[in-house]
């Protein structure tokens, strides 16, 4: 018999089983994830333009 591995949840400090293979996220951070993708995405774009135009600053003095 073949053994599979258990995935856990990738969320942070989650130790629950993922519902399927191929899923990154327990049931409950899955639809946390799906309702809030668009909002993370567009702040972490902010964050990484603001530390870019931070680092070029730094660089041109």
């Amino acid at each position: 018999m073949k053994k599979e591995k258990v995935k856990t949840c990738k969320y942070f400090k989650c130790n629950k089983e993922v519902y399927s293979p191929k899923a990154e996220f327990c049931g409950e951070h899955e639809r946390f994830y799906r309702g809030h993708r668009n909002t993370i995405g567009s702040v972490l774009l902010t964050l990484g333009g603001i530390a870019l135009s931070v680092l070029v600053k730094k660089q041109m003095k």
